[in-house]
């Protein structure tokens, strides 16, 4: 069965065929983010943006609108907001299913504190949740709690037995990368909602996913599934995504927006999409009692544990957004952040080190102008878990050789080249580097300082960081010297930091990191578009590859693994022209990637080569066998 759209012509139609309308209001990837936030109002510290207490305002005036109304969740409730470490995730599940939730995808952020944490924590609170890729044998609590599918049941229009709807969940493998999943393992996410299928027990089937965009448009394609309802892009769809006429939506992430589905139910005919609304959570909306009463409830228990209200304890005033990403407009090579600068002297001010690093996809949200509460500085980087305190990760310090330093950075710019998640930050550190380089060979050495001073191959240096490098470091099986642990978390650093007397509150992109491509802008140009897809029939482990040329002669395209070694280069023919300067070179190349039978699933990376072996940034692609 595949959903239709509501054409007028239909309408005609259902004056024959009974029809029952059924709606969805959802949220996804909240991340324990429960109260506003954005550029706050010095005198009330109000936030314009998000907030649990104004979304359930949403979902109460839908409820009375329609109330046989199905509400979901499209997963990863932890890792953001102080909730999540404190509570172990426990107050985020409760306070969404006193809104009414009814199923949970099982998000990857679930895992961060551990396989074990998770199990326990599900073993005081009954959680609806779904994966279609996960066995979770052992676990007694996670067996329980997380189902393949969940049935959900509407009312149909007329009389008669329920509308039964499969909801059918998958997760991202991402969380097998992370590590935090293990012993645990999740299967390939699209195949196992292929072998599931129709449930028997229902009348058609959604997928409640928590998946890359490229997955969810696979799982479109599957015969048995109407809808994808998303989440983990962190994407703001404001209309559907179709693929082979199924919609795919999602709302965004931090509980900025919540989502409004509009499906139909025609006997006899099947399921027809009518309406996708995405609306915003912000000020103009008041904040519903009871939410309010019970997020404060919680908010309570956060204060008794630190000592101090996070969320009216103000740590210092922003001059500007302190950003965590580079400063649109900023200098051309610049690639430290204003955040990552933030975050990583204040673990080297915590630690006393020589430097300091942190990855970009530890830090989370932006600080916005203004007053910055300790609750603010949280939300900056919430990784990890320290079952002492209950907060997020403990600082750590290691000693290196200058030569040993080098070949560690020299490694972490491979990562960074497949995911931007891994791109590292810095404090009391300086370099140039040509992501060009050869392997291990892309430092320049003579724009290369720490402390000020150039860096030296024989001199020892203290790096710190967070727990989170020393778990990167095992994922590798990278050698690491002895490590010396803190009892300092990366919040507490951030609040003595930040509150120290000699704290300047502006942060900006200051080339701390300098990428010696970007900075000449002639030398790296960017084609217009790279569009990465599966062939029309997503099971024939052939990738489609479309690069929109602009003014540029592209040579080939090649594709890396995850280790950053190339397994393959791919030549393409142009199969749409345009002249854009009359030179006929404007052109769609498309290139077919045809992975050998043992090339296993997993993560890729595509990069276009100019001709001249100059090679434009690289895509990422989920490839699935």
């Amino acid at each position: 069965m595949k959903v239709k759209l509501c054409f007028s012509v239909l309408i005609i139609l259902a004056a024959t065929a009974p029809a029952t309308t059924i709606h969805f209001v959802m949220v996804n990837d909240c991340h324990a983010v429960m109260e506003p936030f954005g550029v706050r109002d010095p005198i009330t510290l109000e936030a314009p943006t998000g907030g649990y207490a104004r979304a359930i305002t949403i979902f109460d005036s839908l409820k009375a609108l329609y109330p046989d109304i199905i509400a979901v969740h499209a997963g990863d409730i932890l890792t953001g907001g102080m909730l999540s470490p404190i509570t172990l995730g426990r107050a985020v599940f409760d306070l969404w299913m006193s809104a009414g939730v009814q199923t949970f995808a099982l998000g990857n952020h679930e895992f961060d504190y551990g396989s074990f944490a998770l199990d326990s924590i599900l073993g005081t609170i009954d959680v609806p949740l779904v994966s279609a890729n996960l066995n979770a044998t052992g676990f007694p609590n996670l067996e329980r709690s997380v189902e393949p599918y969940r049935i959900v049941t509407h009312p149909r229009d007329g009389g008669g037995d329920d509308i039964r709807i499969a909801l059918i969940g998958a997760t991202t493998q991402e969380a097998n990368l992370a590590g935090w999943i293990t012993p645990l393992e999740l299967t390939d996410p699209v195949e196992a909602i292929e072998d599931l299928g129709l449930p028997h027990d229902a009348d058609f089937a959604i997928g409640l996913t928590h998946l890359d965009i490229s997955e969810d448009r696979l799982v479109a394609a599957l015969p048995h599934i109407d809808v994808v309802i998303g989440g983990h892009d962190h994407s703001t769809l404001f209309e559907p995504e179709w693929v082979e006429g199924t919609p795919i939506v999602m709302a965004g992430a931090y509980v900025r927006y919540v989502g409004h589905l509009t499906l139909e139910f025609v006997e006899g005919e099947g399921l027809r999409f009518v309406n996708w609304d995405v609306i915003s959570v912000n000020s103009s909306l008041p904040e519903a009692p009871l939410a309010r009463d019970l997020l404060d409830s919680y908010r309570d228990d956060i204060t008794a544990h630190l000592g101090v209200d996070p969320y009216t304890t103000v740590a210092f005033t922003a001059d500007s957004n302190i950003l965590n990403r580079v400063v649109p407009g900023g200098v051309p090579g610049h690639e430290d952040t204003p955040l990552g600068n933030l975050v990583t002297d204040a673990y080297r001010r915590a630690l006393g080190t020589d430097i300091a690093a942190e990855a970009r996809g530890s830090l989370r949200m932006s600080i916005y102008s203004g007053p910055v509460t300790f609750a603010d500085l949280f939300r900056a980087m919430p990784m990890g878990y320290d079952p002492a305190t209950g907060m997020n990760a403990r600082l750590i310090k290691m000693e290196f050789t200058g030569s040993a330093l080098k070949q560690l950075l020299e490694y972490s710019f491979i990562g960074a080249a497949l995911s931007a998640e891994t791109f590292p930050q810095f404090s009391g550190l300086s370099m140039a580097y040509n992501p060009l380089g050869g392997f291990l060979n892309k430092i320049d050495t003579d724009r290369f300082f720490i402390g000020g001073e150039p860096w030296s191959a024989t001199a020892t240096y203290t790096l710190g960081g967070s727990e989170l490098l020393v778990h990167g470091l095992d994922l590798l099986s990278y050698p690491y010297p002895a490590v010396d642990t803190s009892e300092t978390t990366a919040y507490l650093a951030l609040v003595a930091h930040c509150t120290a007397p000699d704290f300047v509150p502006t942060y900006s992109s200051e080339g701390r990191l300098f990428n010696t491509v970007t900075a000449i802008a002639e030398a790296w140009p960017r084609p217009l578009n790279i569009k990465i897809s599966v062939s029309p029939n997503p099971f024939n482990s052939a990738v489609n590859i479309k690069v929109e040329a602009g003014d540029w002669d592209i040579e080939s395209v090649q594709i890396f693994d995850i280790a950053g070694k190339l397994v393959e280069e791919i030549f393409g023919d142009i199969i749409s022209k345009g002249d854009r300067n009359g030179d006929g070179r404007c052109g769609i190349l498309e290139f077919i990637w045809r992975p050998r039978k043992a090339m296993p699933s997993g993560v890729y990376l595509a990069r276009p080569k100019l001709i001249g072996n100059k090679r434009l940034p690289a895509k990422r692609l989920v490839y699935l066998k």
